[in-house]
């Protein structure tokens, strides 16, 4: 709770988040939700790109984007109206039926729709974006879409980042993708990648495989599970996905909690992972008690 008797920039703790709408032709269905650091800046700032995973949205990423914008980035994440399309039972049609009902977005053009309006912005929520250093991240199906934006965009992307992908052969059809062209795309990235998993997630195989994928400058983080918010508690508030279906695929409740829930942990690899990028820093990745496992090349 806030103080009320507190100075105006301690009642504002929490980078700003905003929708606004893409112009592009056949993408009038997205929004760019934004989230920029509290602190005033005059600097040019770092962005992170961000694709959230099927079924999500910038909703249930708010806590962890909130936590990279709070360390000096602007954060934006493509929504799509139909992201939620069928609440609950679109997780039953999806393992079903073999049926996607939220709305797909794999193609690597959501990105690439959110890079060009970040490009059009003199001013992203009162920060003025650095051009120079943008990074693109995803989650789940949003790593297939990171992976395809990235292969296309590498003149403008300087850094690519997978959290527990689904890129999983058997996923292949219902996200629409090829396993061995998104490792093929991965081999041939000249940017730095990293890939974040942790010892009990369902994407945790994906994530060190498109590591080991990775013939430039690479890392790969697996989180132990006793370090995770495994509540599902803001991705079934936020989301097509409820807890109960972690009986069906165990490994789901780790798998959103590196992304989706209030319980933070990816935002310390991904920032000093970039911050190596961006600056040349050298911070740890992860603090050694809170991984499993942790590669660099």
């Amino acid at each position: 709770r806030a103080d009320a008797a507190a100075p105006l920039s301690q009642l504002h703790s929490t980078p700003t988040k905003m929708a606004n709408k893409c112009t592009e032709a056949g993408k009038e269905d997205v929004t760019f939700a934004t989230f920029v650091p509290t602190s005033p800046s005059d600097a040019a700032l770092p962005v992170l790109l961000f694709q959230s995973g099927y079924g999500s949205s910038s909703v249930g990423h708010a806590p962890l984007m909130e936590a990279i914008a709070s360390k000096g980035y602007i954060c934006v994440i493509p929504d799509r109206t139909d992201d939620s399309k069928g609440g609950k039972e679109a997780v039953g049609a999806l393992f079903g039926e073999g049926k996607t009902v939220s709305a797909l977005s794999s193609d690597g053009t959501y990105l690439g729709a959110a890079l060009a309006w970040v490009k059009a912005q003199e001013s992203i929520g009162g920060f003025k974006p650095d051009l120079t250093k943008i990074a693109a991240g995803g989650f789940s199906m949003g790593g297939i879409e990171v992976i395809k934006f990235c292969a296309a965009n590498g003149a403008d992307v300087k850094a690519c980042i997978g959290v527990d992908p689904s890129t999983q052969e058997m996923c292949e059809g219902l996200y629409l993708f090829k396993q061995s062209e998104l490792r093929e795309m991965v081999g041939a990235f000249k940017m730095p990648s990293l890939w974040i998993g942790s010892d009990k997630s369902v994407g945790n195989g994906e994530a060190k495989a498109m590591y080991e994928a990775a013939t430039a400058t690479a890392a790969y983080v697996c989180f132990k599970d006793e370090v995770l918010d495994n509540s599902m508690a803001l991705t079934d508030a936020t989301s097509i996905w409820s807890p109960a279906i972690d009986e069906q695929v165990p490994g789901i409740k780790q798998h959103f909690a590196l992304a989706a829930e209030k319980g933070v942990v990816s935002d310390v690899p991904i920032l000093a992972f970039l911050g190596k990028v961006f600056g040349g820093a050298d911070a740890p990745l992860a603090a050694p008690e809170a991984v499993a496992e942790s590669l660099a090349k």
